[in-house]
């Protein structure tokens, strides 16, 4: 048998082995000069975090949108970040439960991964339970009783993979992980691909019966099954004055490719045919050696061609604020 010590110096080997393995991966070839690397210190914040999610039918012939949102709720909770490792743990205040949407469900669930240059996001969505927020440009009252539908549903699974070309001067990490520091101001060209599962459904149309004139045909749809593959290209830029405040902001546009089928009176095919998307991640704050807070907004959103001049457009989000603390590592 061998002895403890024997035992504790390989469990040791091991941990060093798989720290400089993910240093290598994670923090590599990055310009000290731009970048500050704090990841071997464990940083805390606390937070409040809203979502929102939305389903748009517009038909571009009549000039008539309609626009669903489900139940929304604000969150509070804990975010900590150590190494490559990042968690959030966020609980509802229960402001939903004053919704007049008797039966709504919700589960939101969120996975990201930075590196030194990649960003990779995974996230899936069950919302029961929507209102008309408006329609056209009219807001229409939350309380009118035809404006709540208990009986939709939608599922979405979706992946998305990011790349950052400027990964030696430009951080990902910096301005939402903050676990690095962006000292000067760069930006980056960003491309990747995605991937999205769509399943929407309703007991009935999706469009009331007494403003189905106002849209064509086929937008009185059911339910819409939808699976779309893509692509991206766009550029996140860090402005950086007075050392540690920042503003981030970017724009990353795509095209899909749309495959799936609706149901009206029949089933009927999505046209297979590419399609627009976009996204942007912005933050704002002040990000110091030890302590840090600011400000972020996530959206993106994509459509589905369902016929000529009819489209469905599908959205979501999250805003946050945040204020955190990096423990001085220990020697």
């Amino acid at each position: 048998m061998k002895p403890s010590h024997v035992k504790s110096q390989n469990v040791d080997t091991l941990v060093n082995a798989m720290e400089h393995l993910s240093d290598y991966f994670l923090n590599r070839h990055q310009d000290t000069n731009y970048i500050g690397n704090y990841s071997n210190e464990l940083a805390i914040k606390i937070q409040s975090l809203g979502k929102f999610n939305s389903i748009s039918l517009m038909d571009r012939s009549s000039k008539s949108r309609l626009k669903y949102i489900p139940v929304r709720d604000l969150r509070i909770g804990i975010g900590v970040a150590y190494k490559f490792f990042a968690f959030d743990l966020n609980i509802g205040l229960g402001l939903d439960k004053n919704s007049i949407i008797e039966d709504s469900r919700t589960f939101d669930f969120r996975a990201r991964l930075y590196t030194s240059k990649q960003y990779m996001n995974v996230f899936l969505q069950y919302y029961q339970g929507y209102r008309i927020s408006n329609f056209d440009h009219f807001v229409v009252r939350s309380d009118h009783p035809q404006s709540i539908r208990n009986d939709v549903r939608s599922i979405h699974l979706g992946f998305q993979y990011l790349y950052a070309l400027n990964y030696t001067k430009f951080s990902i990490k910096a301005p939402f992980v903050f676990n690095e520091l962006q000292r000067k101001t760069a930006g980056s060209f960003l491309f990747g691909a995605n991937f999205n599962l769509l399943v929407l459904d309703g007991d009935s149309s999706l469009i009331p019966t007494r403003i189905q004139s106002e849209f064509g045909n086929q937008l009185s749809i059911q339910d819409l099954n939808n699976l779309s593959l893509g692509i991206s290209v766009g550029y996140m830029f860090t402005y950086v004055f007075k050392e540690n405040f920042f503003a981030t902001a970017s724009l990353i546009p795509g095209l899909l490719y749309n495959n799936g089928d609706y149901s009206v009176t029949t089933r009927k095919p999505i046209p297979k045919q590419l399609n627009g998307r976009i996204k942007t991640m912005n933050s704002i704050g002040y990000n110091a050696r030890r302590f840090f807070t600011g400000v972020t907004f996530e959206a993106e959103g994509f459509w589905i061609k369902i016929a000529d001049n009819q489209t469905a457009k599908i959205s979501h989000g999250s805003a946050s604020v945040f204020v955190g603390y990096r423990f001085k590592k220990k020697n």
